[in-house]
């Protein structure tokens, strides 16, 4: 497995890229107009199971960075080992670094978390840092009676393993968690952020084998946890995708491609099954209509429509 390093949030979509370009297999380039065997209803199935646990995986990271932030722990949740997500443990204590547009503190956290559904366990590895702020102005260290908000970046490493799929990706995120008056004392907290991945997946089904390699891009839109906590799903918000990709098919009469562009949609609502659409990235179309049950960071077996 390769090393995750940070990135930074300046310049994600340009690292993101070169990775996706770099790696072998069928990439963002163009590619023979040869009709690929798979139907485009099945890439559509295929699309929305691989990117399902994904953009869970996003959800997750806004929640579980918080406890990092506040310096508190995190009760229940879908992880490997209980409480805290990330049961496999850091890299060690908390790195106190200096920012280079400021005199503040960003602490920096290395370490992961897994998922314990499915026979192999998906897993995420990162590396993250934070930054407080109150009125703008950064600050050296989380102050409960003035910190309105938390700036974060990640990079990090994501293993997804279905008994239908495998799914491997690299991605940065950067966002932030505001709570007014101050985060200590506010009804609810606020995430919104963006983030870019470069993605391989496979899908075997029958006697093909389908592999969809390319670039995402996420924005997670107020997304909206109480506080205090009473849960580990988000109240209300969005987190959207962009996603381009190759799909190469193999089967026993040759190898086809055909490059897709497609955009997704979770909505919460503080239920463990929330709805994700699928359209179609170029002209709109709505494609699928699915249902994300947030605990198993799958798709509901017959939701998608």
């Amino acid at each position: 497995m390769k090393n995750v390093r940070f990135i930074g949030a300046v310049g994600i979509g340009a690292a993101i890229i070169a990775w996706g370009c770099s790696t072998s297999g069928a990439g963002m380039g163009p590619v023979s107009a040869s009709r690929i065997t798979a139907a485009d209803s099945q890439i559509n199935q295929d699309v929305a199971a691989i990117t399902a646990p994904e953009i869970a995986t996003a959800a997750y990271g806004l929640l579980g960075v918080e406890p990092m932030g506040l310096g508190v722990g995190l009760m229940g949740g879908p992880w490997h080992g209980g409480g805290m997500p990330w049961s496999g443990g850091g890299s060690g204590a908390r790195q106190s670094v200096r920012a280079a547009s400021s005199n503040c503190k960003v602490d920096s956290l290395g370490g992961g978390f897994g998922f314990g559904h499915e026979s192999i366990p998906d897993t995420v590895s990162f590396v993250r840092t934070v930054e407080f702020f109150a009125n703008s102005t950064c600050e050296n260290a989380f102050d409960s009676t003035a910190t309105d908000s938390i700036a974060f970046t990640a990079a990090f490493y994501e293993s997804d393993t279905d008994s239908s799929f495998t799914s491997r990706r690299y991605g940065n995120w950067a966002y932030d968690v505001a709570g007014q008056p101050t985060l200590d004392s506010a009804p609810s907290h606020i995430w919104n952020g963006v983030g870019a991945s470069a993605d391989t997946s496979m899908r075997i089904r029958h006697n093909h084998k389908r592999t969809y390699q390319g670039v995402a891009f996420d924005t997670a839109t107020n997304v909206t946890y109480p506080n205090p906590r009473h849960g580990w799903r988000p109240d209300t918000g969005t987190i959207s995708r962009w996603l381009s990709a190759t799909v190469t098919d193999s089967s026993d009469s040759g190898v086809t491609t055909k490059n897709i562009s497609r955009h997704f949609t979770v909505t919460f609502s503080s239920s463990d099954s929330v709805p994700m659409k699928e359209h179609d990235g170029d002209r709109g179309t709505m494609l699928l209509g699915c249902n994300l049950d947030m605990g198993r960071r799958r798709l509901v077996p017959g939701s998608c429509r």
